[in-house]
């Protein structure tokens, strides 16, 4: 039996290739992605675009835990990376 803490701790090394199959979808709440950006949350939000946009595309959203962002401009930077083709 695997338990909500295995799952993410599993899912906390995710290559953009499992990434879609990372995601926990549960009734009356957006997708969920546990994840650790290892220090590096806009490297990693470009190493995993393609994939979160896939997931986006598909549930209209996905609530990414484990960025570490410490302030408005890391959230601006990640966002930027994500928007930017």
């Amino acid at each position: 039996m695997i338990d909500s803490t295995t799952e993410r701790n599993t899912e906390m090394s995710l290559s953009s290739a499992t990434l879609l199959h990372s995601v926990a979808l549960g009734p009356d709440s957006p997708p969920l992605l546990h994840t650790d950006a290892g220090g590096d949350p806009v490297g990693w939000a470009a190493g995993h675009r393609d994939a979160l946009r896939a997931v986006v595309a598909e549930h209209g959203c996905v609530l990414v835990r484990g960025l570490g962002l410490a302030d408005p401009a890391d959230a601006e930077a990640v966002f930027r990376r994500l928007a930017n083709s």
